[in-house]
């Protein structure tokens, strides 16, 4: 922390920054430093949580998010891109492969589970499983060898997008009056992923689709 300060008041670190590609620089490696010790937090704490506790950690297992962001110092234009990473929650409604048979088959269509690659359908669920492996589309089905502390079942990772474009200053006005404008794309290439799913208390819940939002403004 003491080195961190040092750093910051320091008049060499002023002087980069006032080059745009070197504050650039200086600000990716900032974030990739600080995405290197979430990931190490992470793994820690969750060692520590098997081996004191001996449980695993029914949270995500690991998560992160990068933010880049670039804007015109005159104009005022900008464009932000946001990339998200989830591990998956732990699932508890379905442990096993074998307790996903028993859904109902809008369950079953809905996690996209299948046998040996044949996915149920609504008018053919999945009853049984003899030839290959039971498998779903949005979830990790432990097959045979579930274990609420070590292995449970969790939703699949998704990695995540959001691209934002706009401006502070549309028509380049010089006093403090002036239009804004903005699109925002949220989950940019569309994934579909289960947030969770049969859960306790918040029931079944996916990932936003891809949703465009415009925004025009008035500042004065």
């Amino acid at each position: 922390m003491l080195l961190a300060i040092r750093a910051v008041q320091s008049p060499e670190l002023a002087k980069q920054l006032q080059h745009p590609f070197q504050a650039g620089l200086l600000f990716v490696s900032a974030c990739l430093l600080l995405t290197l010790f979430v990931y190490i937090r992470n793994r820690i704490q969750s060692f520590l949580t098997r081996v004191i506790f001996l449980r695993s950690n029914i949270a995500e297992a690991f998560q992160s998010s990068i933010n880049f962001r670039y804007q015109r110092p005159r104009n005022a234009e900008w464009v932000a891109l946001t990339y998200r990473y989830d591990s998956g929650l732990v699932v508890s409604g379905v442990p096993d492969a074998g307790a996903a048979l028993a859904l109902t088959p809008n369950q079953q269509v809905t996690i996209g589970l299948a046998c040996n690659g044949t996915f149920a359908t609504l008018a053919n669920p999945l009853t049984g499983c003899t030839k290959g492996a039971v498998t779903s589309k949005l979830i990790n089905l432990p097959q045979g060898d579930e274990n609420d502390d070590h292995n449970p079942a969790r939703v699949k990772p998704r990695n995540i997008l959001n691209l934002g474009i706009g401006t502070d200053n549309l028509f380049h006005s010089e006093g403090t009056k002036r239009f804004t404008a903005s699109i925002d794309i949220a989950n940019l290439t569309n994934v579909v992923a289960l947030y969770n799913f049969l859960s306790t208390f918040s029931g079944t819940h996916f990932l936003q689709p891809r949703t465009v939002v415009a925004r025009f403004g008035y500042t004065f």
